[in-house]
């Protein structure tokens, strides 16, 4: 019995047809799907007269080779910004109380929100996260920063004033820009006034309150309940007898009240506003 010998011989076969091996195609890329046909030497067996011997082709087919991944491992993503619940929740406004005839130029996360006059407010904002950066300047006393946290329940003013910062070399003071923070009382039901006197021209200030007479401290609050106003209608706010506000105690029943000192008038000014 004759035995015969088959050359052995692969045939890769890509996508887009037949390739020979080593071809720089991109049919020889790993996810390309191959297989293999494979000339394997078969022993010979007693045949019919008339019928051919040889090999039989066996197909053995190879797995879909997934691509490659990279050896270095993929650092996870950063953490994201702490957000508000949705039961959290606080606001906020923008007092500027600087005294400057030139407005003040106000930006929050980076953005320009706009120019303010001293005097003026931004009223009530809502706040959608807990962390707030604010930064004010001014071409002639320069610029300030402030970043405002907030809890839960907070309802907060943010008051931009001047103050006044000590020459380290022994020199005249200078003034710059500042902020202070002042909250509403916690207790809303309360008929009250919060005072609070931002000023870098004067440490301390008397201010009358209906018939009540009030001493100040720069950058200090003080909150006291309403007196009643005997004199009917609005309450008027006065420093040395001239009336500079009233507050309407009938309709609003907690009351802010900022005062500064106006570089155009010289004189002390005062602006309010209801919690």
């Amino acid at each position: 019995m004759k035995h015969t010998r088959a050359l052995a011989s692969i045939i890769l076969c890509g996508t887009a047809g037949c390739t020979p091996t080593g071809s720089t195609h991109p049919e020889d890329s790993p996810k390309a799907v191959t297989r293999a046909v494979i000339s394997a030497p078969v022993k010979s067996k007693s045949r019919p007269k008339g019928e051919p011997t040889g090999s039989t082709p066996v197909v053995v087919a190879r797995p879909v080779l997934a691509p490659l991944s990279s050896p270095v491992a993929t650092p996870p993503p950063p953490p994201a910004p702490a957000a508000a619940t949705p039961d959290w929740r606080a606001s906020y406004r923008v007092v500027s109380a600087t005294g400057l005839a030139i407005p003040v130029q106000l930006m929050v996360d980076g953005q320009e929100i706009g120019s303010y006059t001293s005097g003026a407010t931004t009223g009530v904002m809502d706040a959608n996260k807990p962390e707030f950066a604010f930064q004010a300047s001014h071409k002639e006393h320069g610029s300030a920063s402030y970043l405002l946290k907030l809890k839960s329940q907070q309802n907060t003013a943010l008051v931009l004033h001047q103050k006044s910062v000590a020459d380290t070399q022994g020199g005249p003071a200078r003034r710059e820009l500042g902020f202070t923070l002042l909250n509403a009382p916690k207790d809303s039901s309360r008929r009250s006034a919060t005072l609070l006197l931002v000023s870098a021209s004067t440490e301390s200030l008397s201010v009358a309150l209906g018939t009540r007479v009030v001493d100040l401290q720069s950058g200090v609050p003080q909150t006291l309940d309403l007196p009643r106003n005997r004199e009917g209608g609005d309450l008027p706010v006065r420093i040395d007898g001239e009336v500079l506000a009233r507050l309407d105690t009938q309709t609003t029943r907690q009351h802010a009240i900022i005062l500064y000192h106006d570089d155009t008038t010289g004189q002390p000014a005062c602006l309010t506003f209801g919690w």
